[in-house]
């Protein structure tokens, strides 16, 4: 998902990678149709994460940076995660953009691999 101050290095990377391997990369935004990441790298969104669709997708790939901060708190983004949880896909966050699964709900009762920080997420 694109968002400002993404960590666009994980960004390109994967996203080259999944291109590479035809996989069908959809980069979903939270509005703009251009954000920058923060390294200044620029991230192209393909359209507004409202339009969309856990049956369209194969899995969110949420990277880190300072993007999960505001994407956590889109309630747009918590429905896709939530839907792709309910469709059984995997849902994969790179860094601290694991608060989004986290904010949508679909953690509770899961084992996951994380580095703890000691930081709360804020607004949960």
């Amino acid at each position: 998902m694109a968002e400002n101050l993404c960590d666009d290095l994980e960004f390109w990377y994967r996203t080259i990678r999944l291109r590479e391997a035809r996989a069908g990369a959809v980069l979903p935004g939270t509005g703009d149709a251009r954000y920058k990441g923060k390294h200044g790298l620029p991230v192209e969104a393909d359209g507004p994460v409202e339009s969309a669709r856990a049956r369209d997708l194969n899995a969110p790939v949420i990277s880190g940076g300072n993007a999960p901060e505001r994407l956590h708190r889109s309630q747009a983004v918590l429905d896709l995660v939530r839907d792709m949880d309910r469709a059984g896909k995997l849902i994969a966050s790179i860094c601290h953009a694991g608060s989004v699964p986290a904010s949508a709900g679909v953690l509770n009762g899961r084992i996951v691999g994380a580095r703890l920080s000691g930081n709360r997420i804020n607004g949960d």
